[in-house]
């Protein structure tokens, strides 16, 4: 369901993907290529141009919050994506998988990171987490910090988000 162009002029991300925040003052992002490698689909999106406002932290959520992964306290999740960078460089942003937690009703209650590089080889990027009381729903995503004053051009290929219920060992390596 991707649509190539720029975010917001015409591109989308695949159904059900979202952005969860602005796109920085002066910047783009777009959505260059879709396709499939080793049987897996695979999403290529540009970020571009020079961030004129503040510091900014672009989010791109695999499914929105309406619908969430419903989940209970004391359930251990594990979200993962595949990520790269294909074109450009991201030296001096850190990539982060993020894991973020709503109440059943979908009021946002706290978000769990974890700093993953990203480069120009494929990795894993994952993150497990214990679901608490007042948790009742699941999201998650990928971003990019985004310092204010700053210019870039680098693409990333995006692979395989998965949301699982896991244990105290996943993932297994």
């Amino acid at each position: 369901g991707a649509v190539v162009g720029v975010l917001g002029s015409g591109g989308a991300l695949p159904t059900h993907w979202s952005l969860g925040s602005a796109v920085p003052t002066g910047m783009t992002i777009a959505v260059v290529e879709t396709g499939e490698l080793n049987g897996y689909n695979y999403i290529d999106v540009r970020w571009s141009g020079t961030n004129s406002g503040a510091d900014a932290f672009p989010h791109i959520y695999f499914h929105p919050v309406a619908n969430a992964v419903v989940v209970n306290p004391g359930e251990i999740y594990t979200v993962s994506h595949y990520v790269h960078v294909i074109d450009g460089n991201v030296s001096g942003s850190s990539g982060r998988c993020l894991m973020q937690l709503y109440t059943g009703a979908g009021a946002y209650v706290t978000s769990l990171t974890g700093a993953m590089p990203i480069t120009n080889v494929e990795s894993r990027q994952y993150l497990t987490g214990t679901i608490v009381a007042t948790v009742g729903k699941l999201q998650h995503g990928v971003y990019i910090n985004t310092a204010a004053g700053k210019t870039y051009d680098y693409t990333l290929r995006i692979s395989r988000p998965m949301t699982e219920r896991t244990s105290v060992n996943s993932p297994s390596k």
